[in-house]
């Protein structure tokens, strides 16, 4: 009995070690796609004509990049009149094509002055399900026809923000690099072409040490040089901790911190196993040594 006891466990401990490994996988896997373009935090919000004349910029390049201005309202009623129910949300105000900011589920084009994306858990509370694709809810005295929803993150509306000349300043802009282009030299590009005062939010910080490289100087016996890397560092991890964050960047990190804490705890269980496999070799090599023993004897 104990022996088939001992079976289930070890079977139970490599199940449960498989669903965790492969829950971090896919949950890592959507933080790097969130993670594979510049985001950039503005010191001095962008309004509509400034964005209008950064895209006639990039136009005029010969290797253009495309980017999405952003920023959030939080707290705001949507109401749905088919049903009559309303739900408290954040609404995401962009200026640009969705898919930069979430890679993964619908899309809203940059041209799309009607349309709107919702997450499921809204959907399901104002429409009783999450298929909606076609229907119609009210925003701020507005009409907007979902065009698709998404599974995170929850209680979010994302819209393109049209409005003349009462459209919100963008605190935000994300920015995808060009082929073979890292992602701070795509953000550190753009701001200086651009005349803009961004800073980086160095999401790659929590995905890996890579980064660690950047703190070596040209020479190693450059001791100055030393100093003035881990000084920029230092700046960079502070303003990545102290930024306050949108849903978008708590997503990530909500990601991330899953994704690893999932990856470890599997690793634990097949830790686990082979260390109960481990233990029952020892105890079998035991007994067949005390067998022997007792023949001898």
């Amino acid at each position: 009995m104990k022996k088939y006891a001992g079976r289930a466990v070890l079977l139970i401990c490599l199940a449960l070690a498989g669903i965790l490994m492969y829950s971090g996988a896919r949950d890592r896997k959507k933080a790097a796609a969130l993670e594979q373009n510049a985001v950039l935090t503005l010191a001095s919000p962008v309004d509509r004509e400034t964005v209008k004349q950064m895209r006639l910029t990039e136009a005029e390049q010969e290797e253009g990049v495309s980017f999405t201005a952003w920023a959030q309202e939080e707290n705001k009623t949507v109401n749905a009149e088919a049903t009559g129910r309303t739900k408290q949300v954040d609404l995401l105000w962009i200026c640009g094509s969705s898919q930069q900011l979430l890679p993964y589920g619908a899309i809203l084009n940059p041209e799309d002055d009607q349309g709107c994306l919702l997450d499921e858990e809204t959907a399901a509370a104002l429409f009783g399900s999450s298929q909606v694709e076609g229907m119609s809810l009210q925003v701020e005295g507005r009409e907007w026809v979902i065009r698709g929803v998404f599974p995170s993150p929850r209680k979010l509306l994302i819209l393109q923000d049209t409005r003349e000349g009462e459209g919100i300043a963008w605190n935000r802009i994300t920015v995808s690099p060009k082929p073979g282009q890292s992602v701070r030299s795509a953000g550190e590009e753009f701001s200086v072409r651009h005349g803009i005062t961004g800073t980086l939010l160095r999401w790659d910080f929590y995905q890996n040490l890579l980064w660690l490289g950047e703190l070596v100087p040209g020479k190693w016996s450059d001791f100055s040089g030393w100093s003035e890397n881990i000084r920029e560092k230092s700046q960079e991890l502070r303003h990545l901790l102290q930024t306050e964050k949108s849903v978008m960047e708590l997503e990530y990190l909500k990601l991330y911190r899953f994704g690893n804490g999932a990856i470890l705890a599997g690793g634990f269980c097949i830790w686990a196993e082979l260390f109960l496999l481990l233990g029952r070799r020892t105890k079998r090599n035991e007994n067949i040594c005390s067998s022997c023993k007792g023949e001898v004897s």
